[in-house]
């Protein structure tokens, strides 16, 4: 039985009104977990979330993407576990102007196997004014 050396599980909350579509996704480094990889044309839906984990059982770490779509645009998610130091762990999220992510939160008590949350909300700036003032 081969150990695995590093994974990543990522945990994408949607907190918006929006469906999210996977358009695409690769790993650079490293192969999908026990669930599998994502399914290009999924949806997470209003409110849902979804999990992804990523591994290496090589001594390499593990490096992936995910591409996402939504009436307001695209959303990219990209990661990066380095072989050793956690101190370089690194997602990125990058999102269109009327959505907006919240810092992704890591959970590293087991360096080796961080869990990473990435929450997608609507964003503020941009949004109409409210008729209420």
């Amino acid at each position: 039985m081969v150990a695995i050396r590093k994974s990543i599980d990522l945990i994408l909350q949607n907190s918006t009104n929006e469906l999210l579509t996977i358009e695409s996704y690769n790993l650079i480094r490293g192969e999908w977990g026990p669930a599998g990889p994502p399914v290009r044309g999924d949806v997470i839906p209003k409110q849902g979330s979804k999990r992804w984990m990523s591994l290496s059982k090589a001594f390499t770490g593990v490096d992936g993407y995910l591409h996402l779509g939504s009436t307001k645009g695209y959303i990219k998610i990209t990661w990066h576990v380095p072989l050793s130091g956690m101190q370089n762990l690194a997602v990125d999220v990058t999102v269109p102007d009327r959505l907006a992510s919240l810092a992704p939160c890591y959970n590293t008590e087991l360096a080796d196997y961080p869990v990473v949350l990435v929450t997608l909300v609507p964003s503020l700036v941009g949004s109409p004014p409210d008729r209420g003032e």
